[in-house]
């Protein structure tokens, strides 16, 4: 992946792969490169970002989020401190079968100890995708 992951060099995303490679470092900062396409690619919820995401106006597609314990269900579980802007998720959807946590497509909470003014979600469209809520 190209980049430093820093403000002045981001780690490009070009491809589903290095979207992915997100969760391994997430105080970095990253900009998608082009669309991305995750069809066929079940993904669990990035567990706390507090780096950038920019999207560059590219589109994030077919997202299947799935489940994991413990965690607020969507494409970042928790934001912590973090920005996410500039794209647009499209045919996606999350699901959630636990009551004690929240499904979103997006982010699925602020963390409790910050204030909002401190994480930043700006500039995306969701477009035909579904946030469903399965517990029984």
């Amino acid at each position: 992946m190209e980049g430093e992951g820093t403000r002045e060099s981001p780690y490009l995303n070009s491809t589903v792969e290095d979207f992915n490679q997100r969760s391994e470092n997430t105080a970095a900062n990253y900009q998608l490169a082009n669309d991305l396409d995750f069809r066929n690619v079940e993904r669990e919820p990035i567990p706390v970002f507090s780096g950038v995401l920019d999207g560059a106006g590219f589109t994030l597609s077919n997202l299947i989020i799935v489940e994991k314990e413990g965690l607020s269900t969507a494409l970042i579980s928790t934001l912590d401190n973090g920005i996410v802007k500039n794209f647009t998720i499209a045919n996606s959807i999350s699901t959630n079968t636990s009551v004690r946590e929240y499904a979103a497509i997006v982010v699925g909470s602020i963390n409790e100890n910050m204030s909002i003014g401190e994480s930043i979600v700006d500039g995306i469209t969701v477009i035909d995708s579904e946030v469903r809520s399965e517990y029984i």
